[in-house]
């Protein structure tokens, strides 16, 4: 259970907990902020009101930043039909599979791209806010400012991070699985949605612990292979 939130709350202790995003629109109603928006955008609010920093914080993040042809790196020449390609709409146009990674490699000289986590939580953003506009260039953008910002060590804007129960949830199972004793279980995908319940809804880390399984056994039983 998590406390009641307190405007005099320290972000540390804030942090410290696992707020649902319902909880978080409430909190941000109570404060005066925007209400709308991702859970990381609403959690990344609530901090800078916290922290005393209200005024840097713009309540209308822009899902989209601009950067030349130059500075993005493309290898391919305006008129071509590849160049031509990066206006392709993301909403009805585009998705993460092979022959887009592909594409979006050779228009970047990257033999080894990938696409990041980044340009996935855009994606689901924009499709979010119905924005119809975002771009196959717009998301070679957000890969670019990613990895630059990482490399500096800046934060990332929120509507650039992953949402944080998505992964956390998908590391959390699959850290589960790579247990040899998750075995034991006749149903493994249930063992772990009880095991991430429990650790979700308690303060400190949401990471799968080998202990859990101790832990909570008894909560468990009905699920072991007799």
């Amino acid at each position: 259970m998590n406390p009641e939130f307190l405007p005099t709350m320290s972000v540390t202790e804030f942090k410290r907990h696992y707020w649902y995003v319902t909880e978080l629109r409430e909190i941000c109603r109570k404060l005066g902020l925007t209400c709308t928006g991702t859970k990381a955008e609403l959690t990344s609010r609530v901090e800078h009101f916290l922290s005393g920093d209200v005024d840097s914080f713009s309540s209308e993040e822009e899902l989209k930043i601009s950067m030349t042809d130059t500075t993005l790196g493309l290898v391919v020449s305006p008129g071509t039909d590849s160049y031509a390609k990066l206006s392709t709409k993301v909403i009805g146009g585009f998705s993460f599979n092979a022959n887009w990674r592909a594409f979006c490699g050779i228009v970047l000289g990257e033999s080894n791209f990938k696409f990041t986590k980044e340009m996935a939580a855009a994606v689901r953003e924009a499709k979010k806010r119905h924005d119809n506009s975002l771009t196959v260039r717009d998301l070679l953008v957000i890969y670019k400012t990613g990895k630059q910002r990482k490399a500096a060590g800046e934060s990332l804007p929120s509507y650039m991070q992953p949402e944080e129960q998505t992964y956390q949830w998908n590391n959390f199972v699959r850290a589960f699985n790579a247990d040899p004793r998750s075995m034991i279980f006749s149903n493994k995908m249930k063992v772990a949605s009880i095991l991430w319940s429990k650790v979700r809804d308690n303060p400190g880390s949401k990471e799968y612990r080998t202990d859990l399984i101790e832990i909570y056994a008894e909560d468990l039983m009905e699920y072991f292979n007799h």
